[in-house]
């Protein structure tokens, strides 16, 4: 635990521990912001407070560090969660550039109306994170039979990328 000095928050932020209960905090905040909005946003607050366990949990890995034998782990839980935080990124920016090129190929079919997959920018992530996992219908690139072979040549590709080149 790391109380900030004269030197400000940068010295408090160079914990990776104090990070989370930052991060743990910040999420109560939201929270509790959504929460006092009112019942429109029910789901959007039921979210954020689910989220909330992970990081909490995670900020209470640093006391067991004090016990010799779970200290290790700690120190093994780190280094893999550095790691998790590079392949986050990763594939956050490779998912953006398929996203985009299967938004713009595939949101209108042949007659002008959008398409139910990839109709809209939330729907065509959707079926992209779903299809990160091989779990898409091959039916989708049969709406217009002008881009079904490069509709098809993209998911593959995409498919390849996370599931073999990222891993």
């Amino acid at each position: 635990l790391t109380i900030p000095t004269s030197n400000g928050f940068s010295d408090y932020f160079k914990s990776m521990w104090n990070w989370f209960d930052f991060l743990a905090l910040g999420l109560l905040f939201i929270w509790m912001i959504y929460r006092s909005l009112g019942s429109e946003n029910f789901l959007v607050y039921k979210a954020v407070l689910a989220m909330f366990p992970i990081f909490y949990t995670m900020g209470i890995l640093r006391y067991f560090s004090i016990w010799e034998p779970l200290g290790k782990l700690v120190l093994i839980v780190s280094q893999m969660m550095m790691d998790l935080f590079s392949y986050f990124v990763l594939f956050i920016i490779s998912a953006f550039g398929f996203w985009v090129a299967q938004l713009s190929l595939l949101r209108y079919n042949s007659e002008g109306g959008s398409t139910e997959e990839f109709g809209t920018a939330k729907r065509a992530l959707i079926t992209l994170f779903s299809s990160s996992f091989a779990n898409y219908d091959d039916s989708v690139f049969s709406i217009d039979n002008s881009y079904e072979v490069m509709g098809m040549i993209i998911m593959i590709v995409y498919v390849i990328f996370t599931a073999i080149v990222l891993m």
